[in-house]
């Protein structure tokens, strides 16, 4: 194992009860002698750059826990010389003064879920008002990495748009979008996403004009230099563990089993518990790498072709758990609009950089 990340699940309790959230609460969290054997066990796997995750849930639920592990880990790497890049997923509605003090001083990247004009419309009513303030408290903070992620659905999508531009008008420099693909997008809905996702893109033009920046990852140009089909890396550069101690290859893959744990896809892809993998993962690891190593775009299917068939499947990406979320397995159907929408944000996509390149005159 060379981990450049690693995932604590700290907790599946949520105070929050979001309409496209497809996890299982429960009122489970991990204790301290988990956190400490996870780190004895996964540290000496550590890249020299790694990223630690806290996770829920809501994650700080079990500040108590995540203010421990990194303690821990801070005195495991005293003299070791590893770069430790903290990262936590929060609902925001915790953060108080001595919280967001901690995520200061670890230089913690921070994502926030909030969904702009939309907010209420899944997620806790009577709560928008109050992220309006968090997130321009956190502007303040320079040495935590903020960030916000805007889910929407066929029921939400008419505020795309302008949810995004308000975000971006709060300061925030790095909004991200997120489309729940759980539920079902009709040809009406997916014509309302077209609208708004053009919308958004002559915004974004305008913006870029005045700024000279692209604020919403989603338009950006690809940092990555790789080419070919897509393929899930779970289990090879990343692990996580869960509060009852569960090892699993990401941390999205134990919630979709939590229902499943007599089915054999679960046995596939289960590593086992923490003591026994830590006994025997010289064992267990090649035994189940085959599996997460075919987590491929290319093995995924819809009801009208197979992946491998598309002229597009090199630049598709379809996170295996999220595709089978929606009622399949690993690596079955991809619904049929999740392939719409990945095929009407490429196209997009493209459209915008014409229109960036001709504004640096690159284009013709």
């Amino acid at each position: 194992m060379e981990l450049e990340s690693f995932t604590l699940i700290v907790t599946d309790d949520c105070n929050y009860d979001c309409v496209y959230c497809p996890q299982i609460k429960e009122n489970l969290y991990i204790d301290e002698s988990i956190i400490e054997k996870s780190l004895d066990f996964f540290y000496p796997f550590f890249t020299q750059e790694i990223s630690v995750n806290f996770y829920g849930g809501e994650p700080l639920l079990a500040f108590d826990q995540i203010e421990h592990a990194v303690w821990y880990l801070e005195e495991k790497n005293k003299g070791q010389g590893k770069k430790m890049k903290y990262s936590i997923t929060t609902n925001g509605s915790l953060l108080d003064e001595t919280i967001i003090s901690f995520l200061n001083q670890h230089k913690f990247s921070l994502l926030l879920s909030f969904d702009g004009l939309a907010h209420e419309t899944g997620r806790e009513k009577e709560t928008f008002d109050a992220m309006v303030e968090i997130i321009k408290e956190m502007t303040n903070h320079t040495d935590i990495e903020f960030g916000t992620n805007s889910v929407f659905t066929p029921e939400s999508v008419d505020d795309l748009s302008k949810s995004i531009q308000f975000i971006i008008g709060l300061g925030v420099a790095n909004p991200r979008l997120a489309l729940s693909t759980v539920d079902e997008w009709d040809d009406q809905s997916l014509f309302k996403l077209k609208e708004q996702l053009n919308d958004l893109k002559e915004f974004l033009i305008s913006f870029y004009r005045e700024n000279n920046t692209i604020p919403v990852s989603d338009f950006r140009r690809s940092e990555s230099t790789d080419t070919g089909i897509f393929g899930c890396f779970a289990a090879q550069d990343r692990m996580a563990v869960t509060p009852d101690g569960m090892v699993w290859g990401c941390f999205l893959f134990p919630d979709f089993f939590k229902d499943k744990k007599d089915t054999r896809e679960f046995q596939k892809f289960f590593l086992g518990h923490l003591d026994d993998f830590i006994k025997s993962h010289k064992t267990i690891l090649p035994k189940r790498l085959p599996n997460y190593k075919n987590l491929f775009q290319r093995n995924f299917y819809t009801d009208q072709t197979f992946c491998f068939a598309c002229e597009e499947v090199e630049e598709c990406k379809v996170c295996p758990v999220n595709a089978a979320l929606s009622g399949s397995i690993l690596l079955g159907k991809i619904p049929l609009w999740t392939c719409k929408i990945n095929k009407l944000k490429k196209k997009i996509k493209i459209e915008f950089h014409k229109e960036i390149d001709i504004i640096e005159g690159r284009g013709m």
